[in-house]
């Protein structure tokens, strides 16, 4: 049976709100070649992607499209920025007194103006981020060290794509000083958790990030503060920004 080197597919995948988009192409060629491109935040998933790839050809150069549309409100919470309805509703006002144009403001035209609703993903990273400590603590108590820590590794992972999620450039160069503070504070939280996680068997990595993050409470950097960081963290953790 001859079969050819030559082909093209592409499939989508959805789970709970999330829609995965993959295309494969494959040319001929005398080695063994496999590009794959994929968003930042699923990065951990390349080498398992090449690992079935190779199981399924001997050579040939093979692309791989990997996109990812997330449409799921899983975590998601919307914030109403009521100061600065209401001070749409005003301008509006005056414009409708001063023009003599009907004044007939909509709730829901004024919840599409700029910065009156934003969608947080706080409560979904900080879900994900106790699901993989608690893998990560069965794992290693279990002596699965080479699990545990790719279970680590996912955290780094997922917090790349928070980073993408929340662009806190962005919230700095639009002065958005409160919504930036709840986007530090969780990126240094989990920052703060990974140092306690990898110390065990990279220690003076796990010294030189509570270092740059400048904490020297030792109260935060126990095993015990990973799970109890909202009454522990939020106050101190923050303060530390702020020095």
């Amino acid at each position: 049976m001859i079969k050819s080197m030559t082909g093209f597919g592409r499939s989508t995948y959805e789970n709970e709100g999330r829609e995965y988009i993959i295309e494969i192409k494959s040319v001929n060629n005398r080695f063994t070649d496999i590009n794959i491109k994929m968003p930042r935040n699923l990065n951990y998933l390349e080498e398992k992607i090449r690992k079935q790839i190779l199981s399924n050809i001997s050579r040939g150069k093979v692309e791989v499209s990997i996109q990812l549309n997330n449409n799921s409100d899983l975590g998601k919470k919307i914030n109403l920025n009521t100061d600065i309805a209401k001070k749409y509703v005003e301008e509006l006002k005056k414009l409708s007194e001063e023009t003599n144009i009907i004044d007939n403001i909509n709730i829901m035209d004024v919840a599409r103006f700029p910065d009156v609703l934003n969608i947080r993903i706080d409560e979904e990273f900080e879900e994900y981020t106790s699901k993989q400590i608690e893998k990560f603590e069965e794992l290693w108590n279990n002596y699965e060290i080479a699990s545990s820590i790719q279970e680590i590794w996912n955290i780094v992972s997922r917090t790349n794509k928070y980073i993408d999620e929340t662009m806190p450039w962005a919230l700095f160069k639009e002065e958005k000083i409160e919504e930036l503070k709840d986007v530090m504070y969780h990126l240094v939280e989990v920052l703060r958790k990974v140092a306690i996680l990898i110390k065990p068997c990279m220690e003076e990595s796990s010294a030189k990030i509570f270092e740059q993050l400048m904490i020297k409470d030792e109260n935060l950097m126990t095993w015990d503060s990973i799970k109890t960081y909202p009454e522990l963290g939020r106050r101190k953790v923050w303060l530390v920004l702020l020095v």
